[in-house]
């Protein structure tokens, strides 16, 4: 097995357009480096951007591999006559080529964490487990595929058929764009089933982010655990050839595979959400009818979502018999109760309609008690978080997904929040103290990351919250630099913003995401509400 790994390995180095492809792989990385660097972005996400060009290691070795594995079968199966054996020592041949092809991106990575100076225990984790899940395991599929295509598949037309899908499913870009670009979004299995091909650059689940780093999701392991399955499959299939009846060994395990393959697609498409904001959801006459004074919620991220919130509202129609909210499908609704007695309720379409025994009159005003938990784990189409809450990540932007009960409305209302999280969380609201926040807002931001690092240095009495390693200074001045494509209106509100910080009316700026709708974006990176000013960051 060894002699014909060492055998695949020679060719693969010896063709003469391997020094094309380092030479290739060194001008990618440089590339990618002179634009990482600009923003003075964290070690990890220097690694994201160079996972990319393992795109280009992968079309060569499939292109060469079949070139030579086809043109020196017959001296492959002298060295090793054994066709299991035969099929291990290419798989292995191929993969150490991979990893020889990774030298380039390991150097420029080397330099980079050179130049960071320090790295902190997180940047460590996070590379070995990118490493592992977004290097190795995609390697070892496509050097298993490969050698089975190669040894296993006789007829030179399916050869090529299995070679043109492999070149297919291991091209991110092709992937990404028929997803994004496919209209079969509503249906949410048919797109984990899509983003379950891509084995390089998971945009499907968990592309880097400044904010959080990778977040280690069930979602993103079920991703991997495909890969895994996959791999034992083709294993499986390759050792069942040299046992009695391998046709209906081979069928039996085909089906098998099936099952599972499907079963952690389905599992997948009901872990995941895809993005919303406010202007996804319907808004009823009947919402508009009520108007919320104040909130009490008790947030618990132990183990997934779960709120108990407390809403005091006035009523603004006569005769109204029931009270309509905004609140996400996502969310299961476990409890109502209206002024303490159990209230009938129905949720669908993203709105909790609770049913009252006696019509309201105008200006009565109730107690309405919600408890309900769910999960929050939303991407957009293009893989970067969106929503994200539990037990150590918290990105909850204002306006965008109706995470609590809520009426839209341009009325400050009065909140208190008790939120049980492993980090410190900023928002909007004011800190009181330990996991209390409280204060009036038209909507609330919760942010919290193990990245964030708190300063004042830079704009004094100013409380700065960012990741650590990123250019302040820079993606701030970015942020709020007129543009000549920008209105009046938006030259007008940047400069109002840069005033707010100097006179010290702004008293808080965070570094997360704000999801602003298209309209509102119009030039925008950045979201402001009365003392606190949110920057725009992947």
């Amino acid at each position: 097995m060894r002699n014909t790994s060492n055998y695949i390995l020679k060719k693969l180095v010896k063709n003469i357009f391997f020094i094309p492809l380092l030479l290739w792989l060194s001008y990618k990385s440089n590339l990618m480096w002179t634009n990482i660097i600009m923003y003075n972005y964290s070690f990890n996400a220097f690694f994201n951007v160079l996972s990319e060009i393992t795109f280009y290691i992968s079309i060569y070795t499939i292109l060469v591999s079949y070139y030579y594995i086809s043109k020196y079968k017959e001296d492959l199966i002298i060295i090793e006559n054994n066709t299991f054996n035969l099929f291990l020592g290419i798989s292995l041949g191929i993969f150490k080529f991979f990893l020889m092809s990774c030298i380039i991106p390991i150097i420029y990575i080397f330099i980079y964490t050179i130049k960071m100076k320090s790295l902190s225990i997180i940047d460590i984790f996070h590379f070995c487990y990118m490493i592992f899940f977004e290097w190795i395991i995609p390697f070892l599929a496509l050097s298993f595929f490969i050698s089975y295509i190669c040894i296993y598949v006789n007829s030179k037309f399916w050869k090529k058929i299995y070679i043109i899908i492999l070149l297919f499913i291991s091209s991110t870009t092709i992937l990404q764009l028929i997803w994004i670009n496919s209209q079969l979004g509503i249906n949410k299995f048919i797109n984990e089933l899509i983003k379950s091909l891509n084995i390089y650059n998971d945009f499907a689940y968990s592309r880097y982010s400044e904010v959080f780093g990778r977040i280690i999701s069930l979602n993103y392991l079920l991703d991997k655990i495909i890969i895994i399955i996959t791999i034992l499959f083709v294993i499986t299939c390759a050792y069942i050839n040299k046992l009695s009846q391998p046709k209906l060994k081979k069928l039996i395990s085909f089906f098998i595979f099936i099952f599972i393959f499907l079963s952690l697609n389905i599992l997948n498409a009901n872990l995941v959400d895809y993005e919303k904001n406010e202007s996804n959801y319907n808004i009823t006459d009947s919402i508009k009818n009520i108007e919320i004074i104040d909130y009490d919620m008790n947030i618990n991220l132990k183990n997934g979502f779960k709120n108990e919130v407390i809403l005091n509202i006035r009523n603004k129609k006569n005769d109204n018999d029931n009270i309509d909210l905004i609140l996400d499908n996502e969310f299961n609704i476990y409890e109502v109760y209206v002024d303490g007695k159990k209230a009938a309720y129905s949720h669908k379409n993203d709105i909790l309609s609770i049913r009252l025994d006696e019509e309201l009159l105008e200006n009565e005003k109730i107690k309405v008690g919600i408890n309900y938990k769910g999960n929050i784990y939303t991407t957009d189409i293009f893989g970067n978080y969106r929503y994200i809450a539990n037990y150590k990540n918290i990105m909850l932007p204002m306006d965008t997904l109706a995470w609590y009960p809520k009426v839209l409305s341009d009325n400050k209302i009065s909140f208190e929040l008790q939120i049980n999280s492993y980090n410190k969380v900023y928002s909007n609201l004011n800190h009181i103290k330990d996991n209390i926040y409280t204060g009036k807002a038209n909507d609330i931001s919760l942010y919290s990351s193990s990245t964030y690092n708190e300063s004042k240095n830079i704009y004094s009495d100013i409380l700065v919250v960012a990741p650590k390693n990123i250019d302040i200074n820079y993606i701030l001045e970015s942020a709020l630099k007129e543009s000549k494509f920008d209105s009046e209106l938006i030259k007008k509100e940047k400069k109002e913003v840069k005033e707010k910080i100097k006179d010290k009316s702004i008293k808080k700026i965070i570094f997360g995401r704000t999801y602003l709708s298209f309209i509102e974006k119009d030039g925008r990176s950045y979201k402001y509400n009365d003392d606190t000013l949110i920057i725009d960051i992947y």
